[in-house]
């Protein structure tokens, strides 16, 4: 693993997406805020804090972050998140496999969204 860690600037500008995760048995909302560009930061945050779904958010927005850090490619980590089953949620008409599918389809939609505004 190589050492040449990102260093952290101190202040960042990102973009925060909403999504509706509520299934048959729940209503939340995920929070999913991507900072930097490009992207060196996640936070990922549920309706529902203190909860089981809370802490594995934020456990895989640190684990996403760290990897960034490290140089890790995006693209990577959105193919390693993409297409991960569990039960599935729907919002705004797009299908979410599971709460990993759905963070890997916003940090895929915050990428086509950096390199539009470096188009404009």
């Amino acid at each position: 693993m190589t050492t040449d860690r990102k260093k952290r600037p101190a202040v960042y500008i990102g973009q925060t997406f909403s999504i509706d995760v509520s299934t048959s048995s729940s209503r939340r909302r995920l929070y999913i805020t991507v900072n930097g560009d490009p992207p060196i930061e996640v936070f990922i945050r549920a309706s529902l804090g203190g909860s089981l779904l809370q802490s594995f958010a934020e456990s895989l927005g640190r684990m996403i972050s760290i990897s960034l850090r490290y140089n890790v490619p995006l693209e990577e980590i959105i193919s390693q998140l993409t297409g991960i089953k569990d039960e599935s949620f729907w919002d705004d008409g797009v299908q979410y496999l599971s709460l990993p599918d759905a963070v890997g389809q916003t940090l895929k939609k915050a990428k086509e969204h950096q390199c539009l505004n470096h188009l404009s």
